[in-house]
């Protein structure tokens, strides 16, 4: 029976994976085919706004025409909207990246747009294997003394200014007004000192990754508290704009941290925009890729936000370079819904790009005729990894 089961896996091996692999290719030399040619049929000037900024991210076209439509020489307005937009504009931000234009305008928008985000309380934590004595003091000269006790609590005395007691008692409360703040801990044990961020009135509380450290009994801990942020519409924070200008930031190599917090607590509000797609990009936490999967419809496509076509694009956005059934099962529906000219949707370019983009989003770097495609990545000696792994270990997209 062990030989029987050996020899099915040996003929599966042989023929899906070939069969899969012949899919991707077919799909995507179609596709960018479908959208050169209706940039030759109809030309770019005709495209909506979307349209142009998904021909340009998947297949190059349309540069010129796209920053011809921005507004102001700083942003873009999407269709049926009075004012600039930060989903359109970061959009377009990361579409004329990829090329020759001069971008820094467009990122100063976007990093004009934040403010203070609300509703989010941030706690100190400080841990110790037994009973100790701590002293804190911030940058304006208050000093607070905490006991920590056999049960992990804490008692706080001391100036209130910055810092008060948690009402379970386990945490102290950062007050709004001292965010930003510095705070020098010293413990007579040893110790360890954390941020926590959570939702006002929800249980679920948040590590902030960057601030764990561990010190021994008699040394100092510096900790800084951090401001949350977010992108605004008008006054208020304006969450789908939010992920996209962080996502398309982190992509440029900024600093996002102090925008992870309110995308992270306030996700659940926020569901049909598939915030999981962005956060699993921007933090490789895999909670946010098993939540993300778990709402693909029927293994073949993903429905939240807008529609399949765009929503499966979203969602393959931060898992196509990883090999999960996945993200096979939507190439094998993407395959069988493909129109006869190459595109998706009835012909439609904007959705059609943005899946190029996401499965394939080197899609451009080959110049060769007829959608041919580049040489495999793996075939020239190189491996794949996810895009933030090669972010963050100085790698090379290619």
């Amino acid at each position: 029976m062990k030989k029987g089961v050996a020899l099915f896996g040996f003929f599966v091996l042989i023929f899906i994976l070939p069969f899969i692999s012949s899919l991707n290719q077919t799909s995507n030399s179609d596709a960018i085919k479908c959208i050169k040619d209706k940039v030759q049929e109809k030309g770019c000037s005709t495209f909506g706004l979307d349209s142009k900024i998904f021909a340009l991210l998947s297949t190059g076209q349309c540069e010129a025409d796209l920053l011809a439509s921005d507004s102001n020489d700083e942003c873009f307005v999407p269709v049926n909207a009075n004012s600039c937009e930060l989903k359109t504009t970061s959009q377009a931000l990361l579409a004329l990246d990829s090329g020759s234009a001069d971008t820094k305008k467009y990122s100063d928008w976007i990093l004009a747009q934040n403010k203070t985000a609300t509703g989010i309380d941030w706690l100190l934590q400080i841990e110790t294997s037994e009973p100790a004595l701590c002293d804190l003091k911030d940058l304006n000269a208050n000093q607070y003394q905490v006991s920590t006790s056999e049960d992990k609590k804490l008692s706080l005395s001391g100036s209130a200014n910055c810092l008060s007691l948690d009402s379970s008692g386990y945490w102290l409360d950062i007050s709004p007004q001292c965010q930003k703040q510095e705070f020098e801990v010293s413990c007579d044990k040893n110790f360890q000192v954390n941020l926590l961020f959570k939702k006002q009135l929800s249980s679920t509380i948040y590590v902030f990754d960057e601030s764990a450290k561990s010190e021994t009994a008699g040394g100092k801990d510096v900790i800084k508290a951090k401001e949350s942020l977010c992108f605004k519409k008008g006054n208020s924070c304006d969450y789908e704009g939010s992920l996209w200008a962080t996502l398309v930031l982190k992509k440029l190599g900024r600093d996002v941290s102090a925008y992870l917090p309110y995308l992270i607590v306030f996700e659940e509000d926020n569901e049909k925009f598939l915030p999981e797609s962005f956060l699993y990009f921007l933090t490789a936490e895999q909670d946010f890729k098993i939540e993300l999967l778990a709402k693909q419809i029927g293994d073949k496509y993903w429905d939240e936000a807008y529609d399949r076509y765009y929503d499966t694009a979203l969602s393959l956005m931060s898992i196509s370079s990883e090999q999960t059934d996945a993200k096979d099962n939507a190439v094998n529906w993407l395959a069988e819904v493909q129109g006869d000219d190459g595109c998706w949707d009835s012909g439609n370019v904007a959705k059609t790009g943005f899946l190029l983009y996401s499965l394939w989003p080197s899609s451009f770097s080959d110049d060769g005729e007829d959608g041919e495609l580049p040489e495999d990545c793996e075939d020239l000696g190189n491996f794949c990894v996810s895009d933030i792994e090669c972010l963050e270990s100085g790698g090379d997209s290619l």
